[in-house]
């Protein structure tokens, strides 16, 4: 039976069980012989586009041959050393297939990053025109690291740019911070329209002449790599960190721009240099950051959500690694409204870049030149579900719970069926036991997890001990109840009980847990009362008492009947003579008497029965 308990005992019956989703990653050979690969991209077809830092952009055919003649060679325009230079982002335009139209991000041979559009020789699908050069934007590096690089068109047709805070170390200039710089933002522009763009009208910053139209977010210190999920819309960026932290930024589809993500005033979500900072809740926090865990992690390389068909236990999670240790992670939303981060495989080498192909299959870049295929077996070892289990409130309740919580990762490919025949994600009134759930996807992939609802034990069972009118159990329980012929006893709320009455009794105990036990009847006759012939039963309460008590008197027949009050000399106290018939009932007010133990007695022609009742 269940009681009311505190809320920190509630809380004890309340677990979390994880059952891990992220599926096992694994990487197949797929194309050798690059010199230097640092980006994939497609052009909407079912090649693949490779950078070679140096200044080179090579050509995977759909038969997944590197085809020996580049597509592009600028390695005269472009500077590549030190190795945080070169040729560094790729995308083509969305309707590339008409017009021709990619644009790239390199660092000339001035140290500056630029921005360009080239168009692809029409003659020869294969081969662009190195003589097409559009240049769109040149920023000022003022040291040879942190240029960020990436290039993505977003689902709103316009171009991001994503670019580090200029380099040294520690953000000397505070580039990332200064509005008037393009240094350590995410830019957008529009590049159908202008000359040699234009401003999309509803950048978060248009009309504030205190930061440049062109940024979309801030606060940003080397993002390496981002990109849009294709399903969702939304934004993934793995900013390299500088010391410790390595972070993943995310930006939902729906955003309208304008975060700041913190560096440097943050380095993932912890305070590296907030001197002119304001507090913590004015920038956008991380949704997962990792530490360099004794430099066996050195730098974030920040990937894609899967989106293929090959693979369905890979569906809907965001992949990213760790360039030094080749650690693969994989980010899902959990059930709290929040992010779920595990390890899912290891890369074989450097870890450069991921790329995705047209069908959204994954692609993962080793520094050694090798391309690699991102497999998984078909099923995964186990599903992304969390529990959240109710146990019973006590042996003998009906009432835990059973929550499965299967978060939105990609579609929700998941039916259910448990071991007492249910099939929703909830269930109630369970009595404790073990039930087991079958998880099946729909790509054929099935899971048994097994979950035990307990509860807190029972006191045990109280035994009854009487002696005379007397009777009494066990102390130590938390709480206490009496019954007479099943029914309760208002005053009988302690260990032990003085019988008035005839019948049977039961006593219920209940421990710190509110859960209870309750004892066999006993049987008791009072001792004395069967001498009152005429008196069929008779009660008081409450017993104690302070200033009053009510006494309830049951006869046979027409019966004088004398009650007294004494003290344990023998000194009456009160006394009252009544003919009484049937029912008689009477408030006796003893408000006078100091606290201690009295004797209430009732004399009849036949005899006398004593009671001891106790003033507090």
């Amino acid at each position: 039976m269940k009681r009311i308990f505190t809320l920190q005992i509630a809380l004890v019956l309340l677990s979390l069980i994880s059952l891990r989703a992220q599926p096992s990653i694994n990487f197949e050979s797929f194309v050798t012989g690059l010199d230097e690969p640092i980006e994939i991209s497609h052009a909407g077809d079912d090649r693949l586009f490779v950078i070679e830092r140096f200044g080179r952009i090579r050509v995977i055919d759909a038969s997944g041959t590197l085809l020996a003649t580049p597509f592009l060679d600028i390695s005269g325009n472009v500077s590549d050393s030190p190795n945080e230079r070169g040729l560094l982002g790729l995308d083509f335009h969305p309707d590339y297939a008409n017009n021709g139209y990619f644009y790239i991000n390199y660092t000339d041979n001035g140290g500056d990053s630029k921005i360009a559009r080239y168009s692809v020789n029409p003659a020869n699908p294969n081969v662009a025109d190195p003589n097409s050069e559009l240049e769109l934007l040149t920023i000022n590096q003022p040291y040879w690291n942190h240029n960020g690089g990436d290039l993505h068109f977003g689902p709103d047709g316009y171009l991001y740019c994503g670019l580090g805070d200029g380099g040294s170390g520690g953000d000397p200039q505070n580039f990332a911070q200064n509005t008037q710089s393009f240094l350590g933002k995410m830019l957008r522009i529009d590049v159908d329209n202008g000359n040699p763009y234009a401003i999309p009208a509803d950048n978060p910053f248009v009309g504030d002449a205190n930061v440049r139209d062109e940024i979309w977010a801030i606060g940003l210190r080397n993002p390496w790599r981002f990109s849009f999920d294709r399903t969702t819309g939304d934004m993934w960026i793995g900013d390299v960190g500088q010391n410790v932290w390595e972070e993943i930024d995310f930006q939902p589809a729906n955003s309208t721009g304008g975060e700041n993500y913190g560096w440097r005033c943050y380095e993932g979500n912890n305070p590296f240099d907030t001197g002119g900072c304001g507090p913590a809740g004015d920038y956008v926090a991380a949704i997962h950051d990792y530490n360099h865990n004794g430099f066996t992690h050195c730098s974030v390389t920040g990937g894609y959500v899967y989106r293929g068909t090959n693979h369905p236990s890979m569906q809907g999670y965001y992949f990213y690694g760790d360039y030094c240790s080749g650690r693969i992670w994989a980010i899902s939303p959990d059930c709290d409204g929040g992010w779920e981060n595990s390890q899912v495989g290891q890369f074989p080498g450097f870890l450069v870049a991921f790329g995705e192909d047209i069908n959204g299959e994954l692609y993962a870049v080793r520094d050694n030149g090798t391309i690699y295929r991102m497999t998984t077996p078909n099923c995964p070892t186990s599903f992304n579900q969390s529990l959240t289990k109710m146990d019973a409130s006590c042996d003998n309740d009906a009432d835990g719970t059973i929550n499965l919580c299967v978060p939105a990762v990609g579609a929700t490919p998941y039916s259910l069926l448990w071991s007492n025949g249910a099939t929703t994600a909830e269930l109630t009134d369970l009595a404790p036991d073990n039930y087991s759930v079958t998880i099946t996807s729909d790509a054929g992939c099935s899971q048994v997890a097994s979950i035990s609802v307990g509860s807190n034990v029972n006191p045990p069972v109280p035994t009854i001990t009487a002696n005379g009118n007397d009777l009494s159990t066990a102390a130590g329980a938390t709480a206490y109840q009496w019954y007479l012929n099943g029914s309760p006893i208002g005053d009988g709320i302690s260990e032990n009980y003085t019988a008035t009455q005839s019948g049977d009794y039961t006593v219920e105990v209940t421990n710190v847990f509110g859960c209870t036990s309750i004892s066999t009847s006993l049987n008791v006759t009072v001792v004395g009362l069967e001498e009152l012939r005429s008196v069929k039963a008779f009660s008081m309460q409450p017993n104690p008492f302070s200033d009053q008590f009510e006494l309830n008197i049951e006869l046979t027949e027409s019966t004088r009947l004398n009650i007294q009050v004494l003290d344990l000399l023998g000194k009456i106290v009160y006394q009252t003579t009544q003919q009484v018939d049937g029912q008689w009932s009477e408030t006796i007010r003893l408000s006078n008497l100091t606290a201690g133990v009295y004797l209430l007695q009732l004399q009849t022609e036949t005899g006398s029965f004593t009671h001891k009742i106790v003033k507090r």
